[in-house]
């Protein structure tokens, strides 16, 4: 059987606008594709400047199966033209709660193996200057499933 990567990435870009306080965020499948991007949007499966995640298979002792963990990675921002860095933390980790709810909610994402599981795990990155604040989270999805 193939990589479960892309059925992973494109499980995250249908269920993200569905989460509570998602309808405004703008969801891009990998690199956003404009310069002029919306004060909340996040590129899934795509991180500037680093990897979009990783998976590796390996066969199941019984010799049947494959097992496949990975990772897929994802920047969520928020932005802003003043510099009220506070206001940008609390969107974009009310943003990253609804994601966090809803992973242990479902940790196999209703597209993984009844063996599979996911974990997320988020590293925050700030910025503020005179031209104004962003608040962004890199959240990576660890999944497992077996095929």
């Amino acid at each position: 059987m193939g990589a479960q990567w892309p059925l992973v990435v494109g499980r995250l870009l249908v269920l993200l606008p569905t989460l509570p306080g998602w309808s405004n965020v703008t969801i891009f499948d990998g690199p956003p594709v404009t310069a002029d991007v919306a004060a909340d949007y996040v590129t899934v499966g795509y991180v500037a400047d680093d990897t979009g995640g990783t998976y590796v298979q390996v066969q199941t002792p019984d010799g049947f199966r494959c097992e496949e963990t990975g990772t897929v990675r994802s920047q969520l921002s928020s932005v802003t033209g003043d510099t009220d860095l506070a206001s940008v933390r609390t969107r974009v980790f009310a943003l990253i709660d609804q994601v966090q709810a809803a992973v242990r909610a479902d940790r196999r994402l209703g597209v993984l193996s009844p063996e599979g599981t996911t974990e997320l795990d988020v590293d925050v990155l700030s910025l503020q200057n005179s031209g104004g604040a962003a608040q962004s989270v890199v959240f990576t999805l660890h999944y497992l499933t077996i095929t």
